[in-house]
């Protein structure tokens, strides 16, 4: 019996023995699964990463060449950059010369008119003393005598006087033949010698110029003969064609939208102002009128205002700067470099001025103003 409980014993020992080693087999084998499966994955992501580590150094040479072509497009721009300050170095040395030159040729010009001013009036005091010393001679048939101080509206008159009294000359004319051959003057050449007149006087300041300048309506700022003195100093293109009234704040009101509107088309204008202290003043626009924040307009631009003596005085352009006109939905500005010749808001109310480096201009009227009457006219 003791034999047989140790074999017995043996017995069951050998068979946990053998179920502990099933167990380990078993344990090992997942394992190994375990292994493989990790092996696999392993693979798997160094495959991918093998993958992904290609496309990035794709992008890199991508990028690699992108910068390459950046640094010569920049090394290209540089170049262009420094031949573009060259230009803009001799561009702004011809300014310079160009100015120069400029205020040389205003000089020359103010010497030239200033002495044609003085020829002309050396002629005009000729022709008046002509044309006087013949309207004396022939008073009974014209009745219209021209005085020193006379206006070219009044040798106007007196040349239109002797058309009316044509037919009446005509029948004294056929009974003394003999005394008006020998002291008549037709109406071509009193034509003639008003017109020399006219332009002596224009030329003098004193009066409008020779060519007839007609407006459409009468102004509400300026009366005829005062519009004419201004519109003189206006380009010559100008004298060619008739005035007319496209914008006045009595008659369309103080709107920003309706000045536009009603000066869509006007090329070239006369701005007129008076002010509640009753001064009269204003600006000649070479540009049309239009809602923008980029500054406009040439040298023949000018500023104007009638001062104390009511004598005109025009300020034209002084060649320092190029700031004209510049017109938005917020105001209207002409002439700036450091201050305005002359600023109005947006209501057409409120205005100001100051000394202006634009046109050599000292300010048009007082500092600030409140305009009373504001009227745009331009050539059609």
């Amino acid at each position: 019996h003791t034999l047989l409980g140790r074999i017995l014993v043996d017995k069951v020992s050998q068979e946990e023995e053998m179920a502990r080693w099933k167990r380990m087999t078993l344990q090992q084998q997942q394992t190994l699964e375990s292994l493989n499966r990790s092996i696999e994955m392993y693979v798997d992501e160094q495959t991918r990463l093998k993958e992904q580590l290609e496309l990035i150094n794709a992008q890199i040479q991508r990028h690699i060449d992108c910068i390459h072509d950046i640094q010569l497009h920049l090394q290209q721009h540089i170049k262009e950059s420094n031949v573009l300050q060259d230009l803009s170095n001799d561009l702004c040395s011809k300014k310079m010369e160009y100015s120069q030159k400029l205020k040389h040729v205003i000089k020359q010009e103010r010497d030239i008119g200033e002495q044609l001013k003085s020829s002309q009036r050396s002629k005009s005091n000729h022709s008046l003393r002509t044309l006087l010393s013949l309207n004396t001679d022939h008073a009974n048939g014209i009745g219209h005598k021209v005085s020193k101080d006379d206006t070219l509206l009044a040798m106007q008159v007196f040349c239109c006087n002797d058309d009316f009294s044509s037919n009446d000359n005509n029948n004294n004319n056929n009974n003394n033949n003999n005394n008006n051959n020998n002291n008549a003057i037709t109406r071509q050449q009193k034509m003639t010698l008003a017109t020399s007149i006219s332009t002596a006087v224009a030329s003098d300041g004193c009066c409008c110029v020779d060519l007839p300048i007609v407006h459409d309506r009468d102004s509400d700022i300026l009366d005829s003969l005062q519009f004419q003195q201004v519109a003189f100093h206006c380009p010559t293109r100008t004298k060619l064609w008739s005035w007319k009234r496209y914008y006045s704040t009595e008659k369309h009101g103080i709107s920003m939208n309706t000045f536009y509107e009603k000066c869509a088309n006007v090329e070239e204008s006369l701005l007129l102002i008076k002010d509640k202290a009753g001064r009269v003043f204003g600006a000649f626009v070479d540009v049309p009128w239009v809602c923008s924040e980029d500054y406009r307009g040439s040298l023949d631009c000018f500023v104007w205002t009638w001062d104390e003596r009511n004598h005109l005085c025009v300020y034209n352009s002084s060649g320092k700067h190029t700031y004209f006109v510049r017109s938005d939905m917020t105001s209207i500005t002409i002439g700036a470099g450091g201050c305005p010749a002359l600023y109005i808001d947006s209501d057409f109310y409120f205005g100001r001025t100051a000394k202006c480096t634009t046109f050599a201009s000292p300010p048009l009227t007082s500092d600030n103003f409140v305009i009373l009457c504001l009227e745009v006219y331009g050539i059609e």
